[in-house]
């Protein structure tokens, strides 16, 4: 049990300092992947779209903060830092907040299985940067679930459409 907690401890400290660089890294697993299957395309392309779909995703977290949710404390705080062009401070903000939020609307069980349904139509049709967007979308998906039971040890509720539901750590201003 001790040495399962301590992996759990140090895993907790890869995905949080490493998140946007392990989803880069799970891109190019993607592009591996659709390059073994389509050894004739030219693998830059492939490079390019899997790259652009592993951090996909997480563009709703800007619209979050832009959009939909700007009066939300978390909005306010994080466009905050951006004003201000503190960017390394907004980094580490993300980092140690982003698992509070409940609410992003593109981080749910739909979304994953509308990409493998839209991958497996690609791939029969042989459009192979549909295949490699959606194969990258669908693996950053996947790690945030699984990242989900790592941190929290539990499905966010916006995974299973709960949208801010469900979260008594939910992100609180310091003010």
């Amino acid at each position: 049990m001790y040495k399962m907690n301590k992996i759990k401890q140090k895993l907790r400290r890869i995905t949080s300092k490493y998140h946007m660089v392990i989803h880069i890294l799970i891109g190019l697993l993607a592009s591996l992947i659709v390059r073994y299957l389509f050894l004739d395309y030219n693998y830059l392309k492939i490079l390019f779209f899997s790259i652009i779909g592993s951090i996909l995703p997480d563009v709703d977290h800007l619209l979050y903060i832009f959009w939909y949710k700007k009066k939300e404390d978390y909005a306010k705080d994080a466009r905050a830092f951006l004003k201000k062009h503190h960017i390394k401070a907004y980094i580490n903000f993300v980092k140690e907040n982003h698992k509070k939020l409940t609410d992003v609307y593109s981080h749910n069980l739909f979304t994953v299985f509308l990409s493998t349904a839209f991958c497996h139509s690609y791939f029969s049709e042989e459009k192979v940067l549909g295949v490699t967007l959606c194969l990258s979308i669908i693996f950053h998906l996947l790690f945030d679930i699984a990242e989900d039971f790592l941190l929290l040890g539990k499905l966010n509720s916006n995974w299973i459409l709960k949208f801010g539901r469900d979260n008594p750590n939910k992100y609180k201003s310091a003010e």
